[in-house]
């Protein structure tokens, strides 16, 4: 499972998503509980803009591995792409809750300015607030590094 999975990386470097996506289907059916290899396939899928289906391997690389924060960031940015900013900001917080990175808080923080140019009033001002909040904790953390 582990080659088809290597091949599968080479095949997504090289722009080759069909090929990589049979060489990450060929290390599931080897081993249905490898994580990386639902992680990767689903980010060839979001790569070729099958959103449905990267959904469906970034969710069950999730089951397999509720601390895995990678699959919680991609299947985030798949639902920050079309449009369902809510869930996008639920996964990139379970990620930040596993591995706080500057680049998952401004993500949060774009999907809670979107959400607040939808909402008004009151709503409205927290999730800018929100938005804002995330946007100075990731400046911290690129300070930091």
């Amino acid at each position: 499972a582990a080659a088809f999975v290597n091949r599968g990386v080479r095949f997504t470097a090289l722009g080759q998503h069909d090929k990589a996506i049979a060489d990450y289907t060929q290390a599931i059916d080897l081993d249905p509980q490898y994580v990386l290899a639902y992680n990767n396939r689903g980010a060839c899928y979001y790569g070729i803009q099958q959103f449905d289906h990267a959904l469906a391997d970034f969710s069950k690389a999730i089951d397999l591995d509720p601390q895995y924060a990678h699959a919680y960031n991609n299947r985030g940015a798949c639902y920050y792409v079309i449009q369902e900013y809510a869930e996008a900001v639920d996964d990139f917080t379970a990620a930040i809750h596993i591995d706080p990175t500057a680049q998952l808080y401004q993500a949060r923080g774009e999907a809670y300015e979107l959400l607040g140019n939808k909402a008004e009033g009151d709503a409205q001002i927290q999730l800018f607030d929100q938005a804002l909040a995330d946007y100075k904790e990731a400046d911290r953390l690129l300070d930091a590094d």
